[in-house]
This record gives C-alpha cells, sequence and structure tokens, in this order.
C-alpha cells in the first residue's frame, strides 16, 4: 500500500512539474533519486531470485534463476553479481535490478520495470563498469536475446556504448571496452 500511495505521488509531482515549465525534465534531480550498487549479499538471494522470476520487459536475455544458482555463482570466483538499490525523495525503493557477469561477459541485466524511465540503468551501468575495471576487465561481451516482452531493452547496451557486432532477428551481440 505505502509503495502505491509513493508512486502515486511520485507520478502526480512529475505531472504537475512537466505542467508547469517549458524547460527539460530531469527526471533524476527533479524527483531526488539515489542508487547504491555493491555484490550480491547473502540476504539479498532471494530478492534477486525473485525478480529473475518476475522481470520480462527490462531483462536481456530472461535467464531464470534459482537461489542456489545465484549462491553459486556469488561464490565460483570468475563471476560478479550485483545489485542495486534506489529511491527517491518520494521513498526507498529497495532492491530494483541486478547485473551479472563472468569471465567478460554479462550474463544478465535485469531491472524492475516499476523503475523504469529514470535513467537508473545508466548511472547503475557507471558504477559497475567502475568496479570491473577495478578488479581488471578491460572489455565485455554482453547479448540481448528476444522474448515475447523484452523489446524495451533491445537498445540498451547500445545507449551504454557497447558497438553491436552481431544481428539477428532474435539476437544481438555487443562488445565494450570499459
Amino acid at each position: 500500500t505505502e509503495e502505491y500511495r509513493a508512486e502515486a505521488e511520485r507520478r502526480q509531482f512529475l505531472a504537475e512539474r512537466t505542467a508547469t515549465t517549458s524547460a527539460p525534465l530531469n527526471v533524476w534531480a527533479e524527483l531526488g533519486c539515489w542508487l547504491e550498487v555493491h555484490a550480491l549479499r547473502p540476504d539479498e538471494v532471494p530478492r534477486v531470485a525473485q525478480l529473475s522470476q518476475k522481470a520480462n520487459q527490462f531483462s536481456v536475455c530472461t535467464n531464470r534463476y534459482v537461489a542456489e544458482d545465484l549462491a553459486a555463482l556469488a561464490r565460483d570466483g570468475q563471476s560478479r553479481v550485483y545489485t542495486v538499490h534506489a529511491g527517491d525523495r518520494f521513498g526507498d525503493q529497495g532492491l530494483v535490478a541486478f547485473v551479472i557477469v563472468r569471465a567478460g561477459e554479462i550474463l544478465d541485466f535485469t531491472m524492475s520495470c516499476r523503475i523504469a524511465g529514470r535513467g537508473l540503468e545508466a548511472r547503475a551501468w557507471a558504477e559497475i563498469a567502475r568496479d570491473l575495471r577495478a578488479h581488471g576487465v578491460r572489455e565485455l561481451r554482453a547479448t540481448w536475446r528476444k522474448t515475447a516482452k523484452n523489446a524495451p531493452v533491445e537498445g540498451l547496451f547500445a545507449r551504454l556504448g557497447f558497438a553491436l557486432v552481431s544481428c539477428r532477428p532474435d539476437e544481438k551481440r555487443f562488445v565494450a571496452s570499459i
């Protein structure tokens, strides 16, 4: 109930702000958005598993994970599992996204659609890329795999600065130096 109330207030605020100014709206600044990115913690495993099962629109490959898969990835030594927490002036929205990187490849980039459209993905990616560089990663591969519902993220990697290296109707592959 509290989340629905906060979302209604958020939408009303943005609608009023848009109606009262002709200046371009900077959603991130107007809402006072914040985010925190860190490595997956054990207490976050159930929420990441849940998000992987439910997210369809903002999931580059729509991989489904169970808690055991995530725990294994987090401890295998070749993978980095990142979680993204976000909020704004209307409240903390909790863990809203996760990214899994293994052996120079993004296996997954999934975000709750309730937070989409605020530029969170680019800001989260900047934090993740910074951490990957600190751990010696210099190049990444990524794939977008078409599903019935994930068209909204078809251009995600291009927007994040990745170069398209192959394209089929059901799959696009990218690479980026970070």
